[in-house]
């Protein structure tokens, strides 16, 4: 699946934010950051960051010779 870079927008239509628990309007992502628009535009916006690679990336396989029985 290739999604195109830069900043996208998902609406969340009152999900409760998981960072305060309030109704949520949208998802906005950039590159550095997630940031959560609230329903209540009094409310100010709830500030998330990206979750981090696990170093995971490759899966290393290691061969071992068998031994007889």
């Amino acid at each position: 699946m290739f999604t195109m870079p830069g900043t996208w927008y998902l609406p969340l239509r009152g999900t409760p934010c998981a960072s305060c628990g309030q109704p949520a309007a949208r998802l906005i992502v950039f590159a550095v950051e997630r940031v959560i628009a609230h329903e209540d535009d009094e409310a100010p916006p709830c500030h998330l960051s990206n979750p981090r690679p696990s170093g995971l990336d490759e899966l290393t396989l290691r061969a071992e010779p068998r031994r007889a029985a």
